[in-house]
């Protein structure tokens, strides 16, 4: 059994609430809503709430349908996932394009051709995320990252 490393490249800019940074606050799918009159638990630091159920739900995805585990699809469709990054025991978090987040793992070099961007449209597919969600927003840009598990 060995350690493994992966190298992760994506658009899009970190959020606070992972495990080394309580300073800076919860992740957006836990902090709890005041003015919510929707049927979603309230959130504390010890929610172990999956973000895309929680992203799911704001999306407008009903409760049960989520049981299920076949909402990947309207995720995709929104554009905008979560990055784990750190390390699974630590982990940190961003948001990310969907389709920009590239990854690769020790011994397995990825070519990349060309990392163009929409930035216009991207940019308002986080800021659309970001009101629906209450994740705040801050200028994306390209981002190399690690994980280690």
């Amino acid at each position: 059994m060995g350690t493994s490393t992966d190298a992760i490249l994506f658009y899009g800019f970190t959020i606070p609430g992972g495990e080394n940074d309580e300073d800076e606050g919860l992740c957006f799918w836990k902090q709890i809503d005041p003015d919510s009159d929707e049927d979603y638990p309230e959130s504390d630091p010890e929610d172990d709430t999956e973000p895309e159920d929680f992203i799911a739900l704001k999306f407008g995805l009903d409760a049960k349908y989520l049981q299920t585990g076949r909402h990947d699809k309207l995720l995709d469709k929104i554009g905008v996932s979560v990055v784990t990054h750190c390390s699974y025991e630590s982990p940190m978090y961003a948001l990310a394009i969907t389709n920009s987040v590239m990854h690769a793992s020790r011994g397995f070099p990825v070519e990349i051709k060309d990392l163009k961007t929409d930035a216009r449209t991207w940019k308002k597919l986080f800021k659309d995320f970001c009101a629906k969600t209450g994740a705040q927003y801050k200028e994306p840009c390209w981002i190399l990252c690690s994980r280690w598990s």
